[in-house]
This record gives C-alpha cells, structure tokens and sequence, in this order.
C-alpha cells in the first residue's frame, strides 16, 4: 500500500479547522454558569482553565475512539504491540493535524493567562510547543503510525483529571463541591484515573519505549555490520 501524505493546502486546512472547533467549544463553555453553580464566582483565568478542560475533556473521547477505530480495522496489532514507525497513512496524520490544532488552541491561553494558571504555567506551554513539534514531525516525514496513536490513545486518562477538576470547582446547593457531596462518584473517578495513567501512560509508553530502543539498537547494529 502506498500512503501518498496530505498536501500543504489539506494540512493547514485541517490544523485550521480543528483549531476552530476548539474555539469555539471554549467560547460556548463560557455560558456553562447557566447550569454549572460555582462558574460564576470563578476568575477570569478560571473560567478560562474550565474552557481549556472543556477542550481537553472533548480530545481524551474523540481521539481514542478514532484510534480504537483504527486499531480494531487492522485486527488490533496496533494498540500497544505492533508499532509500525517508517510510516504514517493520511488518517493518522489527520490525527495529528487535529492534535496540532488542539495544542495551538490551548497554547493561546497558556501564554495569554501565564502565571495566572499557576506558577507552573511553562510547564504546560513547554509540552505543548514540543508536542507540536512531535506531530508536525509525524506529518513532514510520514513517519511514527504506531507511535502517534499510543500518544492519542492516551490521552483518554485526562477524561478522569478533567472530572476531578469539574468536581472540585462544581458547588452544590448546601455549598459543599461536589467531589465532598458525592464522595463515592470522586472515589470511583480517581480509581478509573489511576487504573487509566498505569496501564495507558506508565505500561503502554513503557511498551513504546522498549519498542523504540530495541528497534533502535538493531537499527546501529545492523548499519554497523554493513
């Protein structure tokens, strides 16, 4: 099979499309004091932290679902134990362009609220911008096909991170959060969080990384022989 790549013009009109659909979900999180009690006491950089989660909440569904999509029509051998990397095919790097258009998103508020999100801020523009470089990589080479959808897959953790935040931030009639009202629904969030960070982040990147170095050392070793 030969993967042809996407063109300048459908590159940057994916980038720019998602980048717009992610605008547009911040902005309609905006309205969330209409239902969310809570929302309105918040900060103008809280607000825009919950807009930001919103976002984050929307890729950790959407991008695994695509990669599990993925993965089960090529029997699977691509979620965590086979992980091709000399190539990409246009729907993988489509992925990335929606990652790249995420991230380009999210950096806006990062830098536009800096200390505001926390003294931690450059952390988050640091793995952004290097994300981006990551998946621009992806789409310039064709390169990466299993890495990148072990990256998105795991991305679905951050679907548990973002309820614990909106629990925390939700106020309940009696005044306490909602993570203090419904303490059994924060228990069970925080063990699925858990259960989801070991096996996707800590095992599968483990498995990648394993992946990565033997494929790396056959690699000299073979240039060496020859």
């Amino acid at each position: 099979m030969v993967y042809t790549g996407l063109d300048n013009n459908e590159f940057w009109k994916t980038i720019g499309i998602s980048f717009l659909c992610f605008r547009i979900v911040y902005l309609i999180s905006y309205q969330s004091g209409l239902v969310v009690r809570g929302y309105d006491a918040m900060s103008n950089a809280g607000k825009s932290m919950w807009g930001s989660s919103c976002c984050s909440s929307i890729l950790s569904l959407w991008m695994p679902y695509l990669v599990v999509k993925i993965g089960l029509a090529n029997g699977g051998k691509w979620l965590f134990f086979d992980y091709p990397y000399k190539w990409a095919d246009d729907e993988v790097t489509r992925m990335a362009c929606i990652m790249i258009g995420y991230f380009y998103a999210d950096l806006c508020d990062i830098l536009y609220y800096n200390k505001q999100w926390g003294k931690e801020y450059w952390v988050f523009a640091f793995h952004h911008i290097a994300a981006i470089w990551y998946f621009h990589q992806i789409i310039q080479h064709e390169l990466g096909q299993g890495s990148l959808l072990a990256v998105c897959l795991v991305e679905f953790s951050n679907f548990f991170n973002n309820n614990r935040y909106y629990m925390s931030k939700i106020i309940m009639s009696n005044g306490q959060t909602f993570a203090a009202y419904y303490p059994t629904i924060n228990l069970m969030n925080g063990l699925l969080f858990t259960i989801s960070f070991f096996v996707l982040r800590i095992f599968g990147f483990g498995h990648i990384g394993k992946f990565v170095v033997v494929v790396g050392c056959c690699s000299c070793v073979c240039s060496t022989a020859v």
